[in-house]
């Protein structure tokens, strides 16, 4: 008889050798059975929960497996859930590091663009998942005086995501939704995205942003105070009008009720 493990000790095991195949079942042990078996019976798990995992992973990611087909999904998948493997037995954070692992991943390499497309679905469901909130308006500001302004704190709204891409990843990411028959040939060279998403109520919102709105919302969202959140705009785009972006930022629903004076 093999000798028995404490159950958190064969537990922990157990979950090392489904995600390491450098590992075989004697490393655990369970019984009596012989080596082979017991190598059989582990194969099951890990066919099973990789099997599962990749569904999930498709389900997150839907345009990159279209992108890259399913040949390619299911290698980067394995290669991903090998060096990320779940640490929580809830759902809800899975998946997040696969933009970052994509931007190393040696076989995208020569498609750089891959991790953006990844990161703009990412940013999708994450924003489409948080919390609901009361959106600022343009009359929660008018008993404020205008002096005072320049030192408030505007929270954005929750959902909020930004996306600074130097690829045109949301005409990519438009162009293979489901139903979308389009053959047009995009430009990966045709000049960059700068994106925001967010869900003011039931669905998520994607709007194509000047760099000035993305500095000066970057800003807010960091933390700083709004004059400052509009000085470093200014600086960085030229064309950046501050009381536009402000008014369409209100009228579009960015921030959320709650605001904080210094």
């Amino acid at each position: 008889m093999s000798k028995s493990l404490p159950l958190i000790e064969l537990q922990r095991n157990f979950t090392q050798c489904l995600f390491d195949n450098n590992l075989h079942a004697d490393y655990l042990p369970l019984d009596d059975a012989t080596k082979s078996t017991n190598d059989q019976r582990l194969d099951i798990y890990r066919n099973n929960i990789f099997y599962s995992l990749k569904n999930a992973l498709a389900e997150l990611y839907p345009v990159f497996k279209r992108l890259t087909g399913d040949d390619f999904f299911n290698g980067a998948g394995l290669a991903y859930l090998n060096m990320y493997p779940p640490e929580q037995a809830s759902m809800v954070n899975f998946g997040k590091t696969f933009p970052e692992f994509l931007e190393k991943f040696e076989y995208a390499s020569n498609y750089k663009w891959l991790a953006d497309i990844a990161q703009l679905e990412l940013a999708w469901h994450q924003s489409y998942h948080e919390a609901d909130t009361v959106s600022l308006t343009p009359a929660d500001l008018a008993h404020i005086p205008p002096h005072k302004l320049a030192d408030m704190n505007l929270r954005l709204h929750p959902s909020f995501r930004l996306i600074n891409s130097k690829y045109p990843i949301y005409k990519i990411w438009l162009a293979n939704q489901d139903g979308v028959d389009n053959d047009e040939t995009i430009d990966l060279d045709a000049g960059g995205d700068i994106l925001c998403l967010y869900r003011p109520q039931y669905d998520v919102i994607i709007k194509v942003i000047s760099l000035g709105a993305y500095v000066f919302l970057s800003n807010l969202q960091q933390g700083q105070t709004l004059g400052n959140a509009i000085i470093s705009a200014t600086e960085s785009d030229s064309g950046f009008a501050a009381e536009k972006v402000l008014s369409n930022c209100l009228l579009e629903q960015y921030f959320e009720k709650l605001i904080e004076a210094k």
